[in-house]
């Protein structure tokens, strides 16, 4: 996943982080991490469960996911 950077500079842009909670800002910040894009790519190759993929990315980058969540970030 390649994040759009065409305008990163625009303030208007970002204007959803003013009203976003602390959980939200730090899934915002890691689902642009490529370490963790290439991952959670891996391991969705590998064919693990939503439940497995959990564990594993709990375990290894401290997180647990609220909503089950898609690579896009949907969730």
């Amino acid at each position: 996943m390649v994040p759009d950077v065409s305008q990163w500079r625009s303030a208007a842009a970002y204007d959803y982080f003013d009203d976003s909670s602390v959980p939200d800002l730090a899934w915002e910040c890691l689902r642009r991490n490529t370490s963790y894009q290439r991952e959670f790519a891996e391991l969705t190759a590998e064919g693990r469960s939503p439940d497995e993929m959990h564990a594993v990315l709990r375990v290894r980058w401290g997180i647990s996911f609220r909503n089950k969540s898609g690579p896009d970030g949907s969730g």
